[in-house]
Parts: C-alpha cells; structure tokens; sequence
C-alpha cells in the first residue's frame, strides 16, 4: 500500500508564481516543495526539480530561533507523497504562511 496518496491536485496562484497543490487520503493537504521554495526565490541548482534547497534552508541552526518561535521540531519536514508511482516533495499546506511570517516576525 502506497503511504501519502494523493487523491486531489490543483494549484494555488500567488502573484506570477504557481504552486502545486496535493490533497493526501488522509486529508492533508500539501504544497509542492520545489514551486515553494521558488515562490521564495531559492532556486535549485541546474534542473534539479526535487526541492531539497528549501529542506537545507529549513534546516539551518542559524534560522532555528526564528522559524521554530512557536512551532513543533518536525514541522516543517517535508513529506514525500506519491501521484501514481511519481514522487513528489511537499510541506503541509500552513508551511508557507509560517516561513513567510517567520520573515516578517520583528527581531
């Protein structure tokens, strides 16, 4: 049995960018890690798709007392689901609000 089956896809217009949007059978809803972290300017390095500089960036000690304030260790773990036998890396859906109030969060 496959673990984090998507069941529903869409996407999500914020401004120029689009965002992959997955909803899990268990109800979760995901956005795709690679149109995030562009979405926040982190592009990755010659076409790789996979997202991985936004896990690297999430899990800089330096960046800890600022995007954690508040938050669960593992919340922002990527979760690998699956459309058929395609992996996809995602973040709960709530993952990119956070970021972005963790940036805007007053020192």
């Amino acid at each position: 049995m496959v673990k984090n089956k998507i069941i529903h896809e869409g996407e999500i217009t914020l401004g120029d960018v689009i965002i992959p949007c997955y909803v899990l059978e268990d109800g979760t809803r995901v956005l795709s890690g690679y149109a995030m972290q562009n979405a926040l300017n982190l592009q990755e390095e010659a076409d790789n798709r996979s997202g991985t500089r936004l896990a690297r960036y999430l899990g800089q000690k330096s960046l800890e007392p600022f995007i954690y304030r508040g938050k669960e260790h593992g919340h922002y773990d990527p979760i690998e689901c699956y459309k058929g036998t395609q992996k996809i890396n995602g973040y709960e859906a709530t993952v990119l609000a956070d970021i972005c109030d963790a940036f805007l969060e007053p020192v």
